[in-house]
């Protein structure tokens, strides 16, 4: 199955980051470091909220997706880097992480998670019904040959 966009942001990983940063805005402040960022608790929230949209559940591999995607983000200006893994939210981040909450209707970690869960479960059945749509509009024969696979695993 592929990937489902959020589409608040050009990716998945920024909508989750700016996520946090509002979180840490709300909660720590400005200031944060990778080691704030990269909690368990973190990562498995992160990890959560992207299986919803169909990406693979690999705790290693979101470290260093969380990571690109806030490298990203410092390079656009949402952040600054001090060095040794401390980081600075900016006015621009501030504002876009609000932002992105505003367009998630959230205001917390947890109204987020299931704001993104009704998100992802829009966004699936939207996928499947243009699937069924496809599926429909094909020639009969095309049907039975698909049917034929599914029912037989001849993928």
């Amino acid at each position: 199955m592929r990937i489902l966009k959020i589409g608040i942001r050009k990716s998945n990983w920024e909508v989750l980051a700016f996520v946090l940063f509002n979180h840490f805005a709300t909660t720590i402040g400005r200031d944060f470091s990778r080691s704030q960022l990269m909690t368990s608790s973190n990562l498995e929230y992160i990890v959560r909220s992207l299986c919803r949209f169909k990406h693979k559940k690999d705790m290693e591999q979101a470290e260093a997706s969380l990571q690109k995607a806030i490298q990203e983000l410092r390079d656009d200006g949402y952040l600054l880097f001090h060095g040794h893994g401390d980081y600075f939210l900016t006015d621009e981040g501030i504002i876009e992480s609000k932002r992105v909450m505003k367009e998630l209707n959230a205001t917390s970690l947890a109204e987020a998670e299931k704001q993104l869960e009704a998100i992802a479960n829009k966004k699936e059945e939207e996928y499947l019904t243009m699937v069924a749509d496809y599926f429909t509009n094909l020639p009969p024969d095309k049907q039975l040959e698909i049917l034929a696979r599914i029912n037989y695993g001849d993928r």
